[in-house]
């Protein structure tokens, strides 16, 4: 049941930040396209937008791989502890 408990965590906090990271998006591209497109032009503009949300995309695997590798490594501790009682 733990374990149950602790991957539901998991996937809860991913859809969040999922979520927090949609709301940015949609809070910001309004900002950059009107800001951007009068500046520096619409090309410029969509790689900027592109590049955004790649490194969106990055950090947001980063978070997700590094919790992932540290409740699979506690779940691996666990048993190995419940293993040697």
């Amino acid at each position: 049941m733990r374990a149950f408990v602790g991957l539901a965590l998991v996937i809860v906090f991913v859809w969040i930040t999922m979520l927090a990271g949609l709301v940015v998006i949609f809070a910001s591209l309004p900002f950059l396209i009107s800001t951007l497109s009068v500046r520096i032009g619409r090309l410029l503009e969509s790689v900027m937008v592109a590049g955004i949300g790649a490194v969106m995309v990055l950090v947001w695997l980063a978070i997700w791989k590094e919790l992932a590798f540290r409740y699979f490594l506690s779940l691996l501790s666990r048993r190995e502890t419940a293993d040697s009682s």
